[in-house]
């Protein structure tokens, strides 16, 4: 045991001593290289201690500190290997070490040596492809190739290695390149094989399998690259084939043109459009580089942009201008010629004319540039000289490039002279309206010219800018032509005027000299209307109006000056600046009774001092009369209890003075209680139609008393008439309203006309009229038949209607009228016609004095009226007087009478005693160019001084209709008698008064009658007698009717539906017949009887007649000498007494109506 011990520690001290100093065998070899990756066993030689196997610890690091321990392998005991079971990494170190674990060799481990260590370092990998994939398509031309190494890469280098289409490797080689590596330069649809070698020193090369790939297809560019002569209006874009570039798919696509070469600036471009194709700007530029280039995108998500793919094109030469007008040579030429060419080409160009009396254009007469139209007519500016040779050319320029016409020529033609003959050049005080224009031809050209004259209000010669803006007229023939009216000169100015020459296709030939003239004022001379020759006026701030020898007031103003005295030194007053005729003074109103003197001044532009200018028209003189003398009225009618037959009468009343400037307030109440209502504030009239417009609304009621008063009011104070009372019947009926004016489709002469109307009987049972107008004559009822929704409701006083729209000029017109109860029709309608005039010069007559029932003393009073409108065109007036309301006369001691009276305004009537105490009426009828114009009617009580009056007729008339067999007729005297009066009263049931019943005596002006016939019309008149036995003329006629329609001869039924004429009955006659017509629409009527010779043998209606059917009677017996009134008497006048049998023509004439039969007279 001792000699073991002994030796196991001569081994350990021995074995110690190796540790320390021998380095056992080992592989891998310490410090090698390029060990084979795989390497998992270590063997070392074994390190004998002892006699017992020896036991090894055994650890593997992957750095040299062995702190980073990768396997061990511990107590391998009796070995000298060890084996791993972790794979080892390429191209990677690794530290290893060994010892003994058991030193005393006793079998047990733990008695450690110390490490011995080792190193190795493991062979690099082989490298792997791994992009484009093997056997890829579409590839970049300048692809990216990537691989992987496995392991540790210190100390490896790679190698590219490749060749294109068919070959071996090495092929092309690449060497230090470097994972991702981007080949550069490849071709279109090109083949590519290539592998990477992996190299370090020491080791042997690594080559990795090979792959292929095939790059892209190249695009095919439309046009072709490096086309010429493309067309720049057909090539309107560029176009290429697919580009399959590396990506998931083909396109989208950016596109880059450049007008030139690429400067990195593209003048057109899109980003990622999937079309194959770029629209260009057309049309493109001529003779122009053009440079593009596509390419396809990473839009599609499958890489990065493509490669730009550039190409080039070249537009076609810019082609010349081709020249059309004026022909080459052509001969003629105006002296401002239009220049016209056309050119081929396509997009913006400008050109420049040329026109030079050389053909090498050495000198122009015209260079202009810049123009882009293809034709220029030449200004007068620019106008050429006569007779003379011209060369011209067009250059077309775009950009940098230009091209030349051809050279033309023509020759302008000859001068046309003018020789001016009016107005003569320098002269002055030229009429207007018209000026007449005109001009000699003196030689020149002789075709078919056209001679355009061109004027301008100037007082130096117009600029050809101010001749181009100038008036003109053109003449064609100057034979049929001159001299040529203008009436559109202004008056007092300066005026230039010259004569231009044309061809037919109106070019200038040539230019006449320039010649002024002046013209003369435009102020007319005003002639006075009214008031004028001393006439008095009722009022102290009248209506002045004047005419002037023109309707056109364009440009006149008027100044209105009037004076105390007809120096105009004392008391004078002006107004300025009246646009009218007429005008209302409304200055400080004029003492009455002094006369005072006025004039007009008539201005032409007053205020222009280059054209004002006026003339004063002579003076008139007028007395105002706005405050006269008032004195008590009388009431003359309805009073003392009088029965009326009407629900609207007329009030009457009369002084015993001139009521010139006097004017009346009315009252009245009804009796039995109640205060009184004014009805009438300042009427000059001495009556008042309680049917027409009042001051305060009033209704009588039928069985109803009432009292009414007036009120005369003058420059000394009102005065008070007594109180007068009358009855309204309650026996009355409902009356109807009759168109008066126009009816029968006369000439009216304003675009807004005024319709009128009356009342027929009483108002009672009517709370209203409803009027209608239209352009058609259809059915009444229809709402379409006016434009004011079916009518337009009027107050039961009116009595006229303005139609306030302006009608059409020339187009006839009809209206109609009705009563109504609330929304119910009661009467029938009434209608009328007329026509809208064209005529623009008409003219209006109005009444001045005396109207209005004016009472006047003397029997030759003076009549005055006046004229407004067109009144230059007055040829003369005409005076209608009568002592009948209807201003037909009669038999005598009833008269009517027409007087012209020239151009007078007045006229005074002459002495006729026969005229004392009758109510006298006038109108007057003015005469003009155009036409005619007749006034209302206006009436006038001349004083009777003791002598009788003829009465007029008070209750009841108009038809009236009473529902009883009893009636009180009434009347009054419109002016007082110095001598008392009686009355004779005189009524029948036919208009001629056959078989009347007549009652004399009477002190009363009423009469009672009863026994009256139902259903039947009633005639009746009154005079009056003085104490000296003379008897007045009778009053008008008078109507009412009992209970009933119409009948006789005044008849009026349902209105007809035509106009027509009947056959007289009996037929053959003797002594009398009947004769029958009918009125479809209110007409002035004539009827007349004739012989065979034509003569005319008796009047048996001549006057306006309302819409009915009528009966009038024709009696041989008839035998008085002046003409009776059919509508008083119911026949006509036999001019002729003596008539014999045979057979004789009777004639109807309704507005434009005529119908004419024969009948047999046999004795």
């Amino acid at each position: 045991m001792k000699n073991k011990l002994s030796v196991l520690v001569l081994l350990v001290l021995s074995f110690s001593g190796v540790s320390f100093g021998q380095t056992p065998a080992v592989v891998p070899l310490d410090a090698a290289t390029g060990v084979t990756q795989s390497t998992a066993t270590f063997t070392w030689t074994d390190i004998a201690v002892g006699l017992n196997p020896n036991i090894y610890d055994f650890e593997i690091h992957t750095n040299g500190a062995y702190t980073s321990l990768l396997e061990v392998g511990q107590q391998v005991t009796g070995t000298v290997n060890a084996v791993i079971g972790t794979a080892l990494a390429f191209n990677t170190t690794y530290y290893w070490r060994v010892r003994n674990a058991d030193l005393n060799d006793d079998g047990v481990a733990g008695d450690n040596d110390v490490w011995v260590n080792f190193s190795f370092t493991t062979e690099i990998a082989t490298p792997v492809l791994t992009a484009p994939t093997d056997v890829a398509t579409n590839q970049l031309t300048s692809p990216i190739l990537n691989w992987t190494l496995a392991g540790g890469t210190g100390g490896v280098t790679f190698d590219l290695q490749y060749y294109v289409g068919i070959g071996a490797f090495p092929g092309t080689t690449v060497t230090g390149v470097t994972a991702p590596h981007t080949l550069a330069g490849l071709g279109s649809n090109q083949t590519i094989t290539w592998r990477i070698v992996a190299k370090k020193a020491g080791e042997s090369d690594k080559y990795s399998s090979s792959r292929t790939f095939t790059t892209y297809t190249y695009p095919t560019p439309t046009p072709a690259n490096a086309a010429t002569n493309q067309n720049v209006n057909t090539l309107t874009q560029v176009s290429w084939t697919a580009i399959n570039e590396g990506n998931a798919g083909n396109g989208p696509y950016d596109v880059e043109v450049y007008i030139g070469v690429n400067d990195g600036a593209p003048d057109f471009f899109i980003n990622s459009t999937t079309n194959l194709f770029f629209v260009l700007t057309n049309p493109l530029l001529y003779n122009q580089l053009y440079t593009w280039r596509v390419r396809d995108t990473d839009t599609d998500g499958g890489g990065a942009n493509g490669t730009w793919h550039q190409f080039t094109f070249t537009t076609q030469a810019i082609p010349s201008p081709v020249l059309v007008t004026p022909a080459n040579t052509l001969t003629g030429v105006p002296i401002l010629p239009t220049f016209s060419w056309t050119w081929a080409g396509f997009g913006a160009v400008t050109y420049r004319l040329e026109v030079s009396t050389s053909n090498a254009f050495g000198t122009t007469v015209i260079d202009t540039t810049g123009l882009t139209l293809l034709t220029l007519t030449m200004p007068e500016a620019r106008k050429l000289a006569n007779n003379t040779t011209y060369y011209w050319r067009v250059t077309a320029t775009q950009g940098a490039n230009t091209a030349i016409s051809s050279v033309w020529s023509f020759k302008t033609i000859p001068v046309v002279s003018i020789l001016p003959i009016n107005p003569i050049n320098g002269s002055v005080n030229v009429e207007l309206s018209p000026t007449y224009f005109s001009f000699q031809v003196v030689n020149g050209f002789t075709g078919s010219l056209k001679y355009k004259v061109q004027y301008f209000a100037k007082t130096t010669v117009p600029t050809i800018a101010e001749w181009g803006g100038s008036s003109n007229f053109t003449l064609t023939n100057l034979l049929s032509e001159l001299p040529y009216p203008v009436s559109t000169l202004l008056a007092n100015k300066k005026y230039y005027w010259r004569v231009v020459i044309l061809n037919s296709s109106d070019e200038v030939v040539s230019y006449s000299g320039s010649y002024f003239f002046t013209t003369k004022s435009g102020a007319f001379t005003p002639y006075l209307s009214y008031p004028i020759g001393g006439l008095p006026v009722y009022t102290n701030s009248p209506t002045f109006s004047w005419y002037i020898g023109t309707s056109d007031l364009t440009n006149l103003t008027f100044t209105l000056i009037t004076a105390s005295n007809a120096g105009f030194t004392v008391g004078v007053d002006s107004v300025q600046n009246i646009a009218a005729l007429q005008y209302d003074w409304i200055v400080t109103p004029f003492a009455p009774g002094a006369t005072r003197y006025w004039k007009v001044k008539c201005w032409y532009k007053k205020g222009i001092s280059a054209e004002e200018q006026f003339l004063t028209s002579s003076t008139g003189s007028f007395i105002p009369q706005g405050s006269g003398t008032a004195s008590t009225p009388f009431l003359a009618y309805p009073i003392g209890s009088t029965t009326v037959y009407t629900t609207t009468p007329t009030l009457y009343w009369y002084t015993g003075t001139s009521t010139a400037g006097v004017v009346f307030d009315v009252y009245i109440k009804l009796s039995s209680a109640g205060s009184y209502t004014k009805v009438a504030d300042n009427t000059s009239n001495l009556f008042l139609d309680l049917s027409g417009v009042l001051l305060n609304p009033f209704t009588l009621a039928a069985g109803s008393t009432y009292n009414w008063y007036a009120v005369a009011e003058g420059g000394n104070g009102a005065f008070t008439s007594t109180v007068g009372t009358f009855i309204v019947s309650s026996s009355i009926g409902t009356g109807y309203p009759v168109a008066s004016w126009p009816v029968g489709n006369p000439s009216v002469y304003s675009l807004t006309p005024t319709v009128y109307w009356y009342m027929y009987g009483s108002q009672t049972g009517l709370t209203k009229y409803v009027i209608k107008y239209s352009q058609t004559n259809t059915d009444l009822s229809q709402a379409t038949w006016t434009g004011l929704g079916g009518g337009v409701d009027l107050a039961l006083s009116e009595t006229s209607y303005t139609i306030p729209t302006n009608l059409t000029a020339g187009l006839k017109y009809y209206w109609a009228i009705a009563g109504y109860d609330g929304v119910t029709k009661v009467t029938p309608w009434s209608t009328g016609s007329f026509t809208v005039s064209n005529t623009t010069t008409a003219v209006s007559v109005y009444l001045s004095t005396p109207i209005g029932g004016t009472t006047v003393y003397t029997l030759t009073p003076t009549l005055y009226w006046y004229a407004t409108g067109a009144v230059s065109g007055i040829t003369s007036y005409s005076l209608k007087y009568s002592n009948t309301s209807n201003l037909l006369g009669g038999a005598p001691p009833a008269f009517v009478t027409t007087i012209s009276t020239g151009l007078d305004n007045f006229y005074t009537l002459p002495s006729n005693p026969a005229l004392a105490g009758a109510t006298i009426y006038w109108q007057v009828t003015v005469n003009y160019t155009g036409g005619s114009s007749i006034s209302t009617t206006g009436s006038f009580v001349i004083d009777p001084g003791s002598s009788s009056v003829v009465p007029l007729a008070g209750s009841p008339i108009n038809n009236v209709e009473l529902r009883t067999t009893a009636a009180t007729l009434s009347w009054f005297t419109p002016a007082p008698s110095k001598s008392k009066l009686t009355y004779s009263v005189e009524y029948s049931d036919n208009i001629d008064f056959a078989n009347s019943k007549i009652v004399t005596g009477l002190s009363e002006p009423k009469l009672s009658v009863t026994g009256l016939k139902d259903n039947t019309t009633y005639f009746w008149r009154a005079k009056s007698l003085d104490a000296q036995g003379n008897y007045s003329k009778f009053s008008d006629i008078a109507t009412f009717r009992t209970s009933g329609n119409l009948t006789s001869a005044e008849q009026i039924s349902e209105i007809p539906s035509k106009f027509e004429l009947a056959q007289n009955y009996p037929n053959p006659f003797n002594p009398s017949t009947v004769i029958s017509y009918k009125i479809q629409a209110a007409s002035y009527v004539t009827l007349k009887v004739y012989d065979v010779l034509g003569s005319e043998v008796a009047t048996l209606v001549d006057e306006h007649k309302q819409p009915g059917t009528y009966n009038s009677q024709f009696s041989i017996r008839q035998t008085n000498s002046s003409r009776l009134a059919g509508a008083e008497a119911g026949g006509g006048q036999v001019l002729n007494s003596q008539l014999g049998s045979g057979v004789y023509f009777y004639r109807l004439t309704a507005g434009n109506f005529v119908s004419v039969k024969k009948m047999l007279l046999i004795k």
